[in-house]
């Protein structure tokens, strides 16, 4: 399931914003592993999981692939210890149009 929360904006603007919405959907009691990324086509990316994650949550919008580039490195150094992000972040999407940053997760209840 793809969830839609983003937001668009100047990372300079949002980052706290963005940093917070990921801390909220990436709480220790309900998420077991996760992982940041980013694409330009969310739900073809999310089915390229398969079964390894059970959401997408879509956090950050922009057609700049740099402010979301920019914006994804500075989530994993923050999360680091606790994602399953293999690099720094600022890989992935190619293409053209909207850029989206997000966030995959397992659940460990749906409460």
């Amino acid at each position: 399931m793809v969830i839609d929360k983003s937001v668009t904006g100047r990372p300079a603007v949002i980052a706290p914003d963005v940093a917070r919405s990921l801390s909220n959907h990436t709480r220790v009691n309900a998420v077991g592993r996760y992982k940041i990324g980013i694409t330009c086509r969310p739900e073809q990316r999310f089915r390229e999981y398969g079964r390894e994650f059970d959401e997408m949550v879509l956090l950050y919008c922009s057609t700049s692939r740099d402010y979301v580039r920019d914006l994804e490195a500075m989530l994993v150094e923050m999360h680091w210890e606790w994602c399953e992000n293999m690099i720094g972040g600022g890989g992935g999407s190619r293409g053209s149009g909207r850029h989206y940053l997000y966030v995959v997760r397992e659940r460990l209840s749906w409460n």
